[in-house]
């Protein structure tokens, strides 16, 4: 039977023995959603128990993420990148008819490389959808349905790759707009 990529799931992934890998990098969760009013999401991570980083890519509708106070509108092709437990909230907001989403969490020993992503580009950024990082989360996202995500260094390898991707993906976005900026301006 053809499994279909086009169908919206989530993915929780605890490896056996986990505990002997906490030092490695990995993924937790991948996921496809799709939030339509009057559904309620709303996730408050200032008390979460978890450590991990949250990136989360909207596709379409609109969602919002309030970081320190601010809020951020996050229409299609906007992102956030995370850190829990923070002082962030990510929420269907009011007016919205819909907010459908691809999301993948990080453990906390990402944190170096995810912490200088985020200082480098912020929390919420624009990728455009057919970018590295999204080509490569689409192909977690099939081994994921194929249940080929089947151990921990296959995750960690991905989580790498991912962060990798994402990186890359923003320099080469951040690059564009600094060109067109300087070539503005003349």
């Amino acid at each position: 039977m053809k499994k279909s990529y086009d169908e919206r799931m989530t993915f929780e992934y605890h490896f056996k023995y986990y505990k002997l890998y906490q030092d490695y990098y990995s993924f937790s969760s991948i996921g496809w959603e799709y939030w339509q009013y009057p559904q309620k999401y709303s996730i408050n991570n200032m008390l979460s128990p978890e450590q991990q980083f949250i990136f989360q890519y909207t596709v379409s509708g609109e969602g919002a993420i309030t970081i320190n106070s601010h809020t951020y509108s996050l229409k299609p092709g906007q992102a956030f990148l995370i850190e829990r437990p923070s002082v962030t909230h990510y929420f269907l907001p009011k007016g919205s008819s819909h907010w459908e989403l691809k999301f993948i969490s990080f453990n906390s020993v990402s944190n170096n490389i995810l912490k200088n992503i985020i200082n480098e580009y912020g929390n919420v950024f624009t990728l455009p959808s057919s970018s590295s990082a999204m080509d490569y989360w689409e192909t977690l996202y099939r081994l994921s349905v194929d249940n080929d995500m089947n151990n921990f260094f296959t995750a960690s390898a991905c989580a790498y790759a991912f962060m990798m991707h994402l990186n890359d993906t923003l320099r080469k976005c951040s690059c564009t707009v600094r060109k067109q900026a300087t070539e503005n301006k003349r």
